[in-house]
């Protein structure tokens, strides 16, 4: 079974070839670097979060935050215990990028109401482009679960 890091380096890994893609078919950077960027969020907010454990996405954000990370894990503790591991609610891409997406938007909508934080309007057009590099990095982790995973062996023909 793949483990964190490679789950995380294939998110880094693909959103360099797909930003370039992007870039080189549409000529806009803003739209390149917003896919991208949901590739790479998808180390962040990988399907992996639904685990009770620290994942290695959530150890590395607390080693390299000086323990502030550990905020990040326990705002995703209670996702974890609703959610059993590899459940369809977590890890199929379209449906479990819509989940942690809306249970994030949750903590997100406190702190708008209570520091009046807007986002930028630049940003908006871009968002959707930013979710469906997160679902291609999900779809990602969803493939190298099921291929490298639990998932039944094919048997050879010999």
């Amino acid at each position: 079974m793949p483990s964190g890091r490679v789950h995380a380096a294939a998110s880094a890994v693909l959103s360099v070839p797909l930003s370039g893609f992007i870039f080189g078919a549409t000529a806009n950077s803003s739209l390149a670097m917003a896919i991208g960027g949901g590739c790479l969020a998808g180390i962040l907010l990988t399907p992996d979060l639904d685990q009770e454990t620290i994942s290695s996405s959530e150890y590395s954000l607390i080693k390299y935050t000086l323990g502030l990370g550990f905020l990040w894990a326990m705002l995703w503790y209670p996702y974890a215990r609703l959610c059993r591991h590899r459940s369809p609610l977590s890890h199929w891409p379209v449906l479990g990028t819509a989940g942690r997406l809306l249970y994030i938007c949750l903590p997100l909508a406190a702190y708008q109401y209570f520091t009046g934080w807007q986002m930028p309007k630049q940003w908006l057009p871009l968002l959707p482009f930013a979710v469906a590099g997160l679902a291609l990095s999900d779809a990602l982790h969803f493939v190298f679960d099921w291929r490298w995973g639990d998932a039944p062996r094919r048997r050879s023909r010999r």
